[in-house]
């Protein structure tokens, strides 16, 4: 700027001191003092800040020149003002990039297929950033939910560890996730580029399944003897047990049984709850058989829930035959009647024995 001063007094026997104040929306960086030799022009630098509309070509920028008070001068006027424009500098561009450089195993977090996995991303930064810039990612269906570490970027590369829940299928199934860097809110004068979208592919976990439990185990297959071979039904204790341990009480699954055996029972079940199924042969076996009859059920246990998948367990039941079983108690009753008549006969035999006479 240029100052001019005027004065009936050639010369001063001090200088005269200014001050130089910003107006409203500036700042005054550098030069706020001023100091006047004599009468006369006088050039002054002053560095002053003004807000840079983004929308606006011009920076508006406003300052005065006041005297310091306790001086032997008077001032008229008080103050100088001015108010003007300077063209807007062009935007500082900044822009960010990343990459994904591993993706981990996925994981069940609940049972209507939430899944989660870790994730390495390497950010990039071109540009001035401050080291607390807090920056996020944005992500569509069926991202859940994402958790960065750190949540700050700076200038230079840097690597960030993901968690991110997601809807997965099973295995072998695999779902395509995209996820985009979510740069810091734009300040006037930046222009923040980001480049490059993150596309991740990710297998879903091993799926879980349920299944009929005997004891501690779910057996692929379950063996039991009926001792009554006219036997309609055969009853059948089991609590229903899923790979997802306790975790997974409670969730409802339904069984089918196919094979040489039916369901006379409730086929909606509980994992976790004891159950009582009363299987019902479809053929009746022979009465005049004389091999024992092995029936061989399958049993398919389904959960309505994304993380199940469907599982397959077998019972055998062992049901003797009819006719073995009627030649035994023939073989039973023949003998204890052979038996009665022996001891008869040597009943008989001692009534009718005397002794020789001496």
């Amino acid at each position: 700027m240029t100052l001019n001063v005027e004065s009936a007094v050639r010369s001063w026997p001090t200088s005269a001191r200014f001050r130089v104040q910003a107006g409203s929306g500036c700042k005054v960086m550098t030069g706020d003092r001023v100091s006047v030799p004599g009468p006369g022009g006088h050039r002054h630098t002053v560095e002053v800040q003004g807000v840079v509309n983004e929308t606006a070509r011009a920076v508006p920028v406003s300052f005065q020149v006041v005297p310091e008070a306790n001086q032997t001068f008077e001032f008229s006027p008080a103050a100088v003002k001015h108010e003007g424009q300077v063209p807007a500098p062009p935007p500082a561009e900044l822009a960010l990039r990343a990459k994904v450089l591993a993706v981990g195993p996925a994981r069940w977090v609940g049972m209507r297929g939430k899944a989660r996995f870790n994730a390495r991303i390497e950010v990039l930064v071109e540009g001035q950033f401050k080291a607390t810039t807090v920056f996020g990612v944005l992500a569509t269906a069926p991202v859940r939910r994402v958790k960065l570490t750190p949540s700050t970027i700076q200038t230079g590369r840097q690597v960030v560890e993901a968690v991110i829940d997601a809807d997965l299928p099973p295995a072998p199934g695999r779902a395509t996730l995209h996820l985009r860097i979510q740069p810091p809110s734009q300040r006037p004068g930046i222009r923040i580029a980001v480049k490059g979208d993150l596309e991740l592919t990710v297998p879903g976990p091993r799926p879980l399944t349920a299944g009929l439990a005997f004891g501690d185990r779910v057996p692929p297959l379950h063996t039991l003897s009926v001792a009554d071979p006219w036997a309609a039904q055969v009853p059948v204790v089991t609590v229903p047990r899923a790979s997802g341990g306790k975790t997974a009480d409670g969730v409802p699954v339904k069984i089918q049984v196919s094979g040489d055996l039916d369901l006379d029972s409730e086929s909606d079940l509980v994992v976790g709850r004891p159950a009582k199924l009363v299987l019902r042969p479809r053929k009746p076996s022979s009465p005049w058989q004389w091999r024992d009859t092995v029936y061989v059920a399958t049993v398919t246990t389904t959960a309505e829930q994304p993380a199940f998948a469907a599982s397959t367990q077998q019972i055998a039941v062992h049901v003797p035959s009819a006719l073995k079983r009627l030649a035994l108690i023939l073989a039973i009753v023949l003998g204890a009647l052979l038996g009665v008549g022996l001891m008869a006969r040597m009943v008989t035999r001692m009534r009718k024995y005397e002794p020789p006479q001496t």
